[in-house]
């Protein structure tokens, strides 16, 4: 019998017995993000002229044309790595399978920015980050 005996007792396992015991997976998800596109940036003036403005205002004239400030698909935001991992230990006891799981979501904690404000006064400020690293220990049993 091919067995694995432990220290100088009896205590005595079959190899397959021992190698399906020591069974593991793991995953890992990773998310290379080339950032996110900025919206079309329109400038819009008004055509009455203001008292306390030293030049002259735009005219409806000059309002009649729409033009881009920045050009659709020529900026983006900053570029975003996200890497997700799965540990799993699998123990199998005749035809059943169990599993016990620890995944961490953003393993690396990265706090890329993932939305911004666009509007002029505020233009380019981070509203929204990935979130923050996740853990979590979970367990299957497939029968």
């Amino acid at each position: 019998m091919n067995a694995i005996c432990q220290g100088i007792t009896a205590n005595c396992l079959p190899r397959s017995m021992i190698e399906t015991i020591f069974e593991a997976a793991s995953s890992a998800d990773i998310i290379n993000g080339i950032g996110y596109g900025l919206p079309d940036v329109i400038g819009v003036d008004i055509c009455d002229q203001v008292p306390t403005v030293g030049y002259p205002m735009a005219t409806e004239e000059d309002l009649e044309e729409t033009v881009n400030i920045v050009e659709p698909g020529t900026m983006y935001g900053e570029q975003t790595n996200l890497v997700d991992l799965r540990i799993s230990k699998i123990f199998r006891f005749a035809k059943y399978r169990a599993s016990v799981n620890l995944d961490l979501a953003n393993a690396f904690n990265s706090s890329g920015v993932t939305t911004m404000n666009n509007n002029y006064a505020a233009w380019q400020v981070p509203t929204g980050i990935h979130q923050a690293r996740l853990a979590k220990i979970s367990a299957n049993f497939d029968f």
